[in-house]
């Protein structure tokens, strides 16, 4: 999200507050009381050099380069992806060409059209006027860590059913490819879903899914082997289990369990590692707090 067009007042409960939004809506569902945290709470941390990715909106693990993580930055910014190691260094930036960093808010890493190949999706779904009908989501081939420039791109058009929506979390589903986009401003987060395939020479009809217990959804990400979802909100990290056999749409209406984690300001971002060996948060800088990569390792 653009500073430029934020809300002071937000930031200001947040931190009051310990990070959890003072916004209505965002009560925290509670969790099962037999369901065990598998992940550490306290983040190995490691500093990210400041001035290199300070606006970073999205995060998603690198399959084509495994143990690599790919970072995007959101409104204004240069159209490009960061590749980042797992101490935080920036090893390098890769410029995409003929698309437009409108809001991107997002990313993931997944299956594509192409069997076997790998490509990473950028969520350009921010809307904090509200004043948008079409959203858009790039596609690409994940490029090897040699690359200098993408300069094939999808471009898939979505509109919502019911009007504009603000956004800022996307996943996809590894095993359908289907796509999800969860609402923020709402009262109560939405998610909406594009089934694949999906087109680039219209604009594809998302579905609503159904509505989440809390709001303020940051980011999202589901695991590699498609067991765990993980979703993000200024203020908590939700756990969701997905049983085998059952879809993705229908886990999101059962009640997560809520990781203990260390509080964030302007958290909005969130992946899986690529082993499936923890998960990484970072965040955008906000006034003098630097920015830190966490990765929090599975028990």
């Amino acid at each position: 999200m653009n500073h430029s067009n934020k809300m002071f007042p937000l930031y200001l409960c947040t931190l009051i507050l310990s990070f959890v939004s003072c916004e209505k809506g965002e009560v925290p569902p509670t969790p099962p009381p037999d369901e065990k945290v598998v992940y550490e709470t306290v983040p190995v941390k490691k500093s990210v050099t400041p001035g290199i990715i300070d606006e970073v909106s999205g995060i998603a693990a690198g399959f084509t380069n495994p143990g690599l993580l790919w970072t995007i930055e959101d409104s204004d910014r240069p159209t490009e992806l960061g590749l980042m190691d797992n101490t935080g260094t920036v090893q390098k930036k890769i410029s995409i060409s003929g698309v437009t960093n409108r809001d991107w808010e997002d990313m993931a890493t997944g299956a594509g059209p192409e069997p076997g190949v790998n490509y990473i999706y950028i969520a350009d779904i921010g809307d904090n006027a509200k004043v948008y009908t079409e959203y858009y989501i790039y596609r690409m081939k994940e490029p090897a860590s040699s690359a200098t420039n993408i300069d094939l791109t999808e471009k898939i058009a979505v509109a919502y059913p019911d009007g504009s929506h603000d956004a800022e979390a996307m996943l996809i589903d590894r095993a359908t490819k289907d796509l999800y986009i969860i609402t923020k401003q709402d009262e109560k987060s939405k998610v909406y879903k594009l089934s694949f395939p999906y087109r680039t020479d219209f604009v594809n009809p998302l579905v609503f899914v159904t509505d989440l217990d809390y709001n303020l959804v940051t980011a999202a990400d589901l695991s590699p082997d498609g067991k765990e979802m993980l979703i993000r909100t200024y203020g908590a990290v939700y756990h969701y289990t997905v049983p085998s056999g059952k879809s993705l749409s229908s886990v999101f209406s059962s009640i997560p369990e809520q990781l203990q984690h260390e509080a964030e300001i302007q958290g909005e971002s969130i992946c899986f590692a690529t082993d499936q060996s923890g998960y990484y948060t970072i965040s955008e800088k906000f006034l003098s707090n630097p920015v830190t990569l966490n990765f929090y390792r599975r028990k």
